[in-house]
Protein backbone atom coordinates (compact mmCIF):
# COMPACT_ATOMS: atom_id res chain seq x y z
CA UNK A 1 0.00 0.00 0.00
CA UNK A 2 1.36 3.52 -0.80
CA UNK A 3 1.15 5.69 2.24
CA UNK A 4 1.63 8.70 -0.04
CA UNK A 5 -1.38 8.62 -1.94
CA UNK A 6 -4.67 10.11 -1.02
CA UNK A 7 -6.69 8.57 1.66
CA UNK A 8 -9.49 9.05 -0.38
CA UNK A 9 -7.48 5.99 -3.03
CA UNK A 10 -4.59 3.34 -1.84
CA UNK A 11 -4.08 0.83 -4.69
CA UNK A 12 0.03 -0.49 -4.56
CA UNK A 13 1.24 0.88 -8.06
CA UNK A 14 -1.48 3.26 -8.80
CA UNK A 15 0.78 6.21 -8.63
CA UNK A 16 1.00 7.67 -12.19
CA UNK A 17 3.71 10.33 -11.41
CA UNK A 18 5.23 12.11 -9.29
CA UNK A 19 3.84 15.16 -7.92
CA UNK A 20 5.00 19.08 -9.24
CA UNK A 21 5.01 21.87 -6.99
CA UNK A 22 4.97 24.99 -8.56
CA UNK A 23 8.36 27.17 -8.33
CA UNK A 24 7.86 29.85 -6.35
CA UNK A 25 11.15 31.62 -7.63
CA UNK A 26 9.37 32.64 -10.23
CA UNK A 27 6.27 34.20 -7.92
CA UNK A 28 6.99 37.85 -7.46
CA UNK A 29 5.60 38.00 -4.45
CA UNK A 30 6.83 34.07 -3.12
CA UNK A 31 10.93 34.44 -4.13
CA UNK A 32 12.28 35.67 -1.31
CA UNK A 33 14.14 33.91 1.23
CA UNK A 34 14.39 33.89 5.32
CA UNK A 35 15.85 32.41 8.28
CA UNK A 36 13.59 28.98 9.11
CA UNK A 37 11.19 30.04 12.35
CA UNK A 38 8.74 27.95 13.87
CA UNK A 39 5.36 29.20 13.27
CA UNK A 40 2.87 27.64 16.12
CA UNK A 41 -0.31 28.49 13.96
CA UNK A 42 1.10 26.27 11.08
CA UNK A 43 2.21 23.75 13.53
CA UNK A 44 -1.11 23.69 15.38
CA UNK A 45 -2.77 23.05 11.94
CA UNK A 46 -0.43 20.39 10.66
CA UNK A 47 -0.91 18.51 13.64
CA UNK A 48 -4.70 19.16 13.01
CA UNK A 49 -5.13 17.94 9.29
CA UNK A 50 -2.76 15.20 10.24
CA UNK A 51 -5.14 13.69 13.13
CA UNK A 52 -8.14 14.13 10.32
CA UNK A 53 -6.00 12.11 7.93
CA UNK A 54 -4.99 9.22 9.97
CA UNK A 55 -8.35 8.88 11.70
CA UNK A 56 -10.07 8.53 7.89
CA UNK A 57 -7.31 5.89 7.11
CA UNK A 58 -7.75 3.86 9.62
CA UNK A 59 -11.17 2.99 9.12
CA UNK A 60 -11.07 3.04 5.33
CA UNK A 61 -11.08 -0.63 3.74
CA UNK A 62 -11.27 -0.67 -0.24
CA UNK A 63 -12.52 -3.38 -2.33
CA UNK A 64 -10.09 -5.10 -4.77
CA UNK A 65 -10.16 -2.90 -8.40
CA UNK A 66 -11.12 -5.97 -10.45
CA UNK A 67 -14.24 -6.44 -7.94
CA UNK A 68 -15.74 -2.80 -8.69
CA UNK A 69 -18.82 -2.25 -11.15
CA UNK A 70 -18.50 0.01 -14.32
CA UNK A 71 -18.84 3.67 -12.67
CA UNK A 72 -16.87 2.98 -9.39
CA UNK A 73 -13.81 2.08 -11.65
CA UNK A 74 -14.14 4.85 -13.92
CA UNK A 75 -14.12 7.00 -10.98
CA UNK A 76 -11.05 5.24 -9.12
CA UNK A 77 -9.10 6.05 -12.37
CA UNK A 78 -9.71 8.99 -13.55
CA UNK A 79 -10.56 10.91 -9.72
CA UNK A 80 -13.98 12.15 -11.39
CA UNK A 81 -17.23 10.62 -12.11
CA UNK A 82 -19.49 12.21 -14.33
CA UNK A 83 -23.42 11.57 -14.69
CA UNK A 84 -26.54 13.10 -16.05
CA UNK A 85 -29.55 13.12 -13.57
CA UNK A 86 -33.39 14.21 -14.45
CA UNK A 87 -33.63 16.66 -11.80
CA UNK A 88 -37.52 18.11 -12.15
CA UNK A 89 -38.29 17.14 -9.09
CA UNK A 90 -35.56 18.15 -6.86
CA UNK A 91 -35.69 21.64 -8.18
CA UNK A 92 -39.14 22.28 -7.59
CA UNK A 93 -38.63 21.00 -3.77
CA UNK A 94 -36.43 23.46 -3.65
CA UNK A 95 -37.60 26.26 -5.63
CA UNK A 96 -37.99 28.84 -2.28
CA UNK A 97 -34.14 28.05 -1.40
CA UNK A 98 -33.24 29.32 -4.84
CA UNK A 99 -35.01 32.77 -5.24
CA UNK A 100 -34.11 33.06 -1.62
CA UNK A 101 -30.07 32.22 -2.79
CA UNK A 102 -30.30 34.42 -5.65
CA UNK A 103 -31.68 37.17 -3.74
CA UNK A 104 -29.47 37.34 -0.64
CA UNK A 105 -27.30 40.19 -0.15
CA UNK A 106 -23.77 39.48 -1.52
CA UNK A 107 -21.43 38.37 1.37
CA UNK A 108 -18.30 40.50 0.14
CA UNK A 109 -15.98 37.84 1.85
CA UNK A 110 -13.22 35.95 1.17
CA UNK A 111 -13.24 33.64 3.49
CA UNK A 112 -16.79 32.47 2.60
CA UNK A 113 -18.93 32.21 -0.92
CA UNK A 114 -20.54 35.18 -1.65
CA UNK A 115 -24.14 33.41 -2.08
CA UNK A 116 -24.98 30.25 -0.69
CA UNK A 117 -27.38 28.65 1.60
CA UNK A 118 -27.59 24.91 3.60
CA UNK A 119 -29.99 22.64 2.26
CA UNK A 120 -31.72 21.42 5.44
CA UNK A 121 -30.67 17.69 6.27
CA UNK A 122 -33.69 15.12 6.07
CA UNK A 123 -35.87 17.80 4.52
CA UNK A 124 -37.77 16.28 2.00
CA UNK A 125 -35.77 18.08 -0.65
CA UNK A 126 -32.84 16.20 0.94
CA UNK A 127 -34.73 12.70 0.66
CA UNK A 128 -35.30 13.73 -3.05
CA UNK A 129 -31.43 13.93 -3.80
CA UNK A 130 -30.65 10.71 -1.52
CA UNK A 131 -32.70 8.81 -3.47
CA UNK A 132 -31.84 10.59 -7.10
CA UNK A 133 -28.05 9.61 -5.77
CA UNK A 134 -29.15 6.39 -4.69
CA UNK A 135 -30.95 5.25 -7.93
CA UNK A 136 -28.35 6.35 -10.61
CA UNK A 137 -25.52 4.72 -8.63
CA UNK A 138 -23.56 7.54 -7.30
CA UNK A 139 -23.36 6.81 -3.88
CA UNK A 140 -22.67 3.28 -4.72
CA UNK A 141 -19.44 4.51 -6.84
CA UNK A 142 -18.79 6.98 -4.24
CA UNK A 143 -18.31 4.14 -1.34
CA UNK A 144 -15.87 2.82 -3.06
CA UNK A 145 -13.88 5.67 -3.86
CA UNK A 146 -14.56 6.39 -0.06
CA UNK A 147 -13.32 3.06 1.12
CA UNK A 148 -16.57 3.00 3.19
CA UNK A 149 -19.21 0.35 3.11
CA UNK A 150 -22.14 2.83 2.39
CA UNK A 151 -22.12 6.74 1.61
CA UNK A 152 -24.56 9.49 2.55
CA UNK A 153 -24.91 12.67 1.99
CA UNK A 154 -23.19 14.29 4.44
CA UNK A 155 -24.18 18.04 3.73
CA UNK A 156 -25.46 19.96 0.40
CA UNK A 157 -25.00 23.54 0.00
CA UNK A 158 -26.68 25.30 -2.47
CA UNK A 159 -24.01 28.48 -4.31
CA UNK A 160 -25.34 30.75 -6.48
CA UNK A 161 -22.02 32.33 -7.99
CA UNK A 162 -21.22 35.31 -10.74
CA UNK A 163 -19.03 37.26 -11.92
CA UNK A 164 -19.06 39.87 -8.88
CA UNK A 165 -17.96 36.55 -6.92
CA UNK A 166 -14.36 37.46 -5.03
CA UNK A 167 -14.01 34.28 -2.65
CA UNK A 168 -11.59 32.54 -5.15
CA UNK A 169 -9.06 35.19 -4.96
CA UNK A 170 -8.42 34.72 -1.17
CA UNK A 171 -4.87 34.03 -1.59
CA UNK A 172 -2.16 36.67 -2.08
CA UNK A 173 -5.22 38.78 -2.26
CA UNK A 174 -3.59 42.01 -0.94
CA UNK A 175 -1.60 42.05 -3.89
CA UNK A 176 -4.25 41.09 -6.43
CA UNK A 177 -1.99 38.22 -7.56
CA UNK A 178 -4.40 36.05 -10.77
CA UNK A 179 -2.01 33.71 -12.29
CA UNK A 180 -4.28 31.68 -15.04
CA UNK A 181 -4.31 28.53 -12.57
CA UNK A 182 -6.16 30.88 -9.79
CA UNK A 183 -8.08 28.65 -7.60
CA UNK A 184 -6.61 24.99 -8.35
CA UNK A 185 -6.95 23.21 -5.12
CA UNK A 186 -7.15 19.55 -3.05
CA UNK A 187 -9.35 20.40 -0.78
CA UNK A 188 -7.57 20.03 3.08
CA UNK A 189 -10.19 17.48 4.54
CA UNK A 190 -10.37 14.09 3.07
CA UNK A 191 -13.46 13.74 1.51
CA UNK A 192 -15.74 12.67 -1.27
CA UNK A 193 -17.49 15.58 -3.25
CA UNK A 194 -20.25 16.61 -5.88
CA UNK A 195 -20.93 19.29 -7.92
CA UNK A 196 -24.47 19.12 -9.01
CA UNK A 197 -24.97 21.84 -12.06
CA UNK A 198 -29.37 23.09 -11.14
CA UNK A 199 -28.93 25.19 -14.32
CA UNK A 200 -27.43 25.39 -17.52
CA UNK A 201 -23.77 25.91 -17.68
CA UNK A 202 -21.37 27.07 -20.34
CA UNK A 203 -17.62 28.15 -20.54
CA UNK A 204 -18.88 31.80 -19.49
CA UNK A 205 -20.30 30.32 -16.44
CA UNK A 206 -17.46 29.24 -14.16
CA UNK A 207 -18.20 25.57 -14.73
CA UNK A 208 -16.69 23.37 -12.24
CA UNK A 209 -13.02 21.32 -13.64
CA UNK A 210 -10.53 18.71 -13.03
CA UNK A 211 -7.27 17.81 -13.65
CA UNK A 212 -7.70 14.25 -14.31
CA UNK A 213 -5.51 11.26 -12.61
CA UNK A 214 -4.15 14.21 -10.17
CA UNK A 215 -5.87 12.17 -7.03
CA UNK A 216 -3.36 9.26 -8.24
CA UNK A 217 -0.24 11.42 -8.34
CA UNK A 218 2.64 10.42 -5.60
CA UNK A 219 3.71 12.76 -2.89
CA UNK A 220 5.66 12.50 0.18
CA UNK A 221 3.12 12.53 3.42
CA UNK A 222 5.02 14.91 4.91
CA UNK A 223 4.54 17.45 1.82
CA UNK A 224 0.92 16.67 1.70
CA UNK A 225 0.12 17.16 5.19
CA UNK A 226 1.81 20.52 5.12
CA UNK A 227 0.38 21.52 1.88
CA UNK A 228 -3.23 21.03 3.51
CA UNK A 229 -2.01 22.92 7.02
CA UNK A 230 -1.04 25.90 4.75
CA UNK A 231 -4.06 25.57 2.76
CA UNK A 232 -6.26 26.05 5.82
CA UNK A 233 -3.80 28.29 7.92
CA UNK A 234 -2.38 31.21 5.55
CA UNK A 235 -3.51 32.43 2.48
CA UNK A 236 -0.48 34.50 2.03
CA UNK A 237 -2.23 37.55 2.26
CA UNK A 238 -0.31 39.88 4.01
CA UNK A 239 3.62 40.52 3.41
CA UNK A 240 4.25 39.05 7.23
CA UNK A 241 1.99 35.68 6.57
CA UNK A 242 4.38 35.19 3.28
CA UNK A 243 7.28 35.79 5.20
CA UNK A 244 5.98 33.26 8.04
CA UNK A 245 5.69 31.01 4.83
CA UNK A 246 9.09 31.36 3.43
CA UNK A 247 10.43 30.81 6.59
CA UNK A 248 9.33 27.51 7.07
CA UNK A 249 11.48 24.15 6.36
CA UNK A 250 11.69 24.17 2.69
CA UNK A 251 9.60 20.87 2.15
CA UNK A 252 6.73 22.80 3.85
CA UNK A 253 6.86 25.55 2.28
CA UNK A 254 3.61 23.94 -0.22
CA UNK A 255 0.18 25.13 0.04
CA UNK A 256 -2.81 22.82 -1.46
CA UNK A 257 -4.36 25.94 -3.40
CA UNK A 258 -1.05 25.41 -5.29
CA UNK A 259 -2.86 26.92 -8.83
CA UNK A 260 -3.10 30.80 -6.86
CA UNK A 261 0.74 30.91 -6.17
CA UNK A 262 2.08 28.82 -9.80
CA UNK A 263 3.29 31.94 -11.98
CA UNK A 264 2.16 31.93 -15.58
CA UNK A 265 5.81 31.75 -16.57
CA UNK A 266 6.16 28.69 -14.78
CA UNK A 267 6.50 25.58 -17.00
CA UNK A 268 3.81 24.15 -14.63
CA UNK A 269 1.23 26.55 -15.69
CA UNK A 270 0.80 25.11 -19.46
CA UNK A 271 1.48 21.56 -18.08
CA UNK A 272 -2.06 21.80 -16.44
CA UNK A 273 -3.98 24.00 -18.52
CA UNK A 274 -2.75 21.17 -20.93
CA UNK A 275 -4.38 18.45 -18.80
CA UNK A 276 -7.64 20.32 -17.33
CA UNK A 277 -10.89 19.30 -18.06
CA UNK A 278 -13.90 21.42 -17.55
CA UNK A 279 -17.36 20.51 -17.44
CA UNK A 280 -19.86 21.81 -19.68
CA UNK A 281 -23.47 20.90 -19.42
CA UNK A 282 -27.32 21.23 -19.02
CA UNK A 283 -29.06 21.09 -15.67
CA UNK A 284 -28.34 18.18 -13.97
CA UNK A 285 -24.82 17.01 -14.93
CA UNK A 286 -23.26 15.84 -11.91
CA UNK A 287 -19.74 15.78 -10.98
CA UNK A 288 -17.92 13.57 -8.39
CA UNK A 289 -14.38 13.52 -7.37
CA UNK A 290 -12.08 13.01 -4.29
CA UNK A 291 -11.77 16.47 -2.92
CA UNK A 292 -8.36 16.22 -1.09
CA UNK A 293 -6.93 13.85 -4.15
CA UNK A 294 -8.10 15.55 -7.17
CA UNK A 295 -7.04 19.13 -8.26
CA UNK A 296 -10.09 20.91 -8.94
CA UNK A 297 -11.99 24.21 -9.37
CA UNK A 298 -14.83 25.98 -10.32
CA UNK A 299 -17.28 29.43 -9.99
CA UNK A 300 -14.88 31.77 -11.94
CA UNK A 301 -17.31 33.33 -13.90
CA UNK A 302 -16.47 35.48 -16.79
CA UNK A 303 -18.50 38.73 -17.35
CA UNK A 304 -22.34 38.28 -17.78
CA UNK A 305 -22.13 34.56 -16.72
CA UNK A 306 -23.44 32.68 -13.07
CA UNK A 307 -23.33 29.35 -11.81
CA UNK A 308 -26.48 27.86 -9.82
CA UNK A 309 -25.32 24.43 -8.07
CA UNK A 310 -25.66 22.18 -5.28
CA UNK A 311 -22.22 20.82 -3.66
CA UNK A 312 -22.65 17.93 -2.08
CA UNK A 313 -20.36 16.15 0.47
CA UNK A 314 -20.77 12.72 1.26
CA UNK A 315 -19.90 10.87 4.34
CA UNK A 316 -19.62 6.70 5.34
Amino acid sequence: MDWTLPAVWQQEGWATEEIVWPDLSKNPYLNESFPEKRDPGFEASLSKVTTNDKRLRSIQKFRPFDDLEEDSRAFVETGYLEKELDIVELLDSISDLITETKNMEMRNSLRQYGRSEWMKGQSKSYIILRRLLQDNNVLNAVANMYGRPNAMVGTSLLHYSDDSDIHFKQVLSDVGYSPKLQALHRDPKPSVKAILYLEDVDKNDGPFSVIPYSHRWSCPYKQRMASHANCTYNYLDSPEKRKAFLSLPEDQRLTSISGSVTDDSDDLCETLLKQEKAFIGKAGKIICFPASGTMHRGGICGPGGSRLNLQITFSG
